[in-house]
């Protein structure tokens, strides 16, 4: 006997019209309701289980609860949820690489300073800035086939600086061009343009590293274990380690990514 029959027999009423003996078919009803009423308890207890974000099974909701990507692995968006769920607040370097490396990412934060013997020096960070990597498909110095020609590749991060995500500037430049399906246009031919809006260009803000030894303790570094080494991360994930930094870092702080995509 179940304990959900058991429910039933305390609530029916002492009389003989609702005494369930075992040949009266009101048992086999009441014992036909066993497994709903089973499935509902499961369905009540996972409700509770659901703020866990090891086990919850509403991980999108949760996600845009908390505005997180979804990218990754199931397991590598657990963490990131749990991450965000942790987030206390705080500024110091192990607070801000614990947050990194607890939603699964496996990147060090290095500080603007660095000893040789007893002195303290100053890292400049214009020397940590710089592609590794030739040139990719879709640069004017390009040649397909050439040995540095990169087609179909995920493009590596290298060493960059991080800065805040948004359109850029924008000028008209009023020049004539050619649109794809007008007789003069070739396709290839740099008049011809698809899908531009006429004399409208976007650039990203270009961000100028100072050249002022003054300002270079206001710089951080996210990289591999031993500086300057890069850290791996899925280029899936990109987004979401970037986001994470601008969101957590102190907005006084320039971020040097010393990261490959893979």
């Amino acid at each position: 006997m179940s304990v959900f029959f058991r429910v039933w027999k305390h609530l029916l009423s002492k009389s003989r019209a609702f005494n369930i003996i075992n040949d009266k078919f009101l048992r086999k009803f009441f014992q036909s309701l066993e497994d709903f009423q089973a499935d509902f308890r499961l369905f009540v207890d996972q409700i509770f289980e659901d703020v866990d974000p090891s086990l919850t099974r509403e991980l999108k909701s949760w996600e845009s609860q908390f505005a997180l990507a979804g990218s990754g692995t199931e397991i590598e968006r657990r963490q990131a949820l749990d991450t965000a769920w942790k987030a206390q607040g705080g500024q110091s370097p192990g607070y801000l690489q614990g947050l990194l490396r607890d939603a699964g990412f496996d990147v060090y934060i290095h500080e603007w300073w660095y000893y040789d013997g007893l002195t303290r020096h100053t890292r400049d960070p214009r020397e940590y800035i710089g592609d590794l990597y030739g040139t990719v498909l879709g640069e004017p110095a390009v040649v397909l086939g050439e040995p540095t020609a990169i087609l179909g590749a995920a493009v590596p991060g290298g060493r960059y600086l991080l800065v805040n995500k948004g359109p850029g500037i924008s000028y008209f430049k009023p020049t004539a061009f050619n649109c794809v399906g007008e007789p003069q246009s070739v396709l290839g031919e740099p008049q011809a343009i698809i899908g531009e809006t006429s004399g409208l260009r976007f650039v990203p803000t270009e961000y100028i590293i100072p050249d002022d030894p003054a300002a270079w303790p206001f710089f951080v570094y996210v990289g591999g274990e031993i500086f300057p080494n890069l850290a791996s991360v899925p280029a899936v994930r990109r987004a979401e380690l970037e986001r994470m930094i601008l969101k957590f870092f102190p907005d006084q702080l320039w971020v040097i990514m010393l990261i490959n995509y893979t």
